[in-house]
């Protein structure tokens, strides 16, 4: 992702703009070198029908069905869902971005999309377990109580109880009968009180009954509705999930 952002942005012209603008000292200051972007000035002030065009003709040629799997590792059914929303894939691309410019300072706050653009982190803007005081933690051990398995992730989550589970965005990709067995699994390997997290490029992704059904209590925390959630704005929605008790 980091090489394809640094070589559009440069094929376009925009190398040293983009590097000017990821490390603009402040969000205002970011703001105003973001909204002042030729393209950027054109999809928000230009010619309503014009843009319309523009972005129907990069929705055709760059954001298909192809070329966001092969290209972007978003998977047909997920595609599906935001189509379900209403929305089209261009504008939810250009939620993404346009949120991130206007709400998040990449320099000072914003690590993901700083280090997509310029290929690296800044010693204050980096991941936490980066941090000095965090990587000499798990330099002296603390990285033995991690385990890493490559098995597939419902025989992982039959292997043991647990509190709290990650689901990231995967549930998006399955089958309605996969879902309903990932639910019953949860179900009988989350501990009362234990918290299933996910996100979703759905607004109100169908799964979440299923979740719900299963002897969970469902919220949603969070909806890009209005341009942004979150420093990655990928998705549309971030929802937690707490284990009832069996009594319940």
């Amino acid at each position: 992702l980091c090489w394809v952002l640094q070589t559009l942005a440069m094929c376009i012209g925009l190398h040293f703009r983009v590097k000017r603008l990821a490390n603009a000292p402040t969000l205002a200051d970011q703001r105003k070198q973001w909204d002042s972007l030729a393209l950027v000035y054109f999809i928000k002030s230009g010619p309503r029908l014009l843009v319309w065009l523009f972005s129907k003709l990069i929705a055709l040629l760059l954001f298909n069905r192809v070329v966001l799997w092969f290209g972007g590792g978003v998977p047909g059914k997920q595609y599906a869902l935001i189509k379900k929303d209403g929305i089209p894939i261009e504008k939810y691309l250009a939620r993404t971005i346009d949120g991130i410019a206007e709400n998040s300072h990449l320099r000072k706050n914003n690590y993901f999309y700083y280090n997509c653009v310029t290929g690296h982190f800044l010693r204050e803007n980096c991941p936490s377990y980066l941090l000095e005081h965090n990587y000499n933690k798990l330099h002296d051990g603390l990285i033995q109580q991690l385990t890493i398995s490559t098995r597939f992730f419902l025989d992982e989550l039959r292997a043991r109880k647990y509190t709290k589970v990650i689901l990231m965005d995967h549930v998006d990709w399955l089958d309605e009968k996969v879902v309903q067995e990932l639910a019953t699994t949860l179900a009988q390997q989350v501990l009362p009180g234990g918290i299933v997290i996910w996100r979703s490029a759905s607004l109100c992704p169908p799964y979440a009954k299923v979740i719900a059904d299963a002897g969970f209590s469902v919220t949603c925390i969070s909806r890009a509705s209005e341009g942004y959630m979150d420093r990655v704005n990928m998705y549309s929605s971030f929802y937690t999930a707490v284990r009832k008790s069996k009594s319940a």
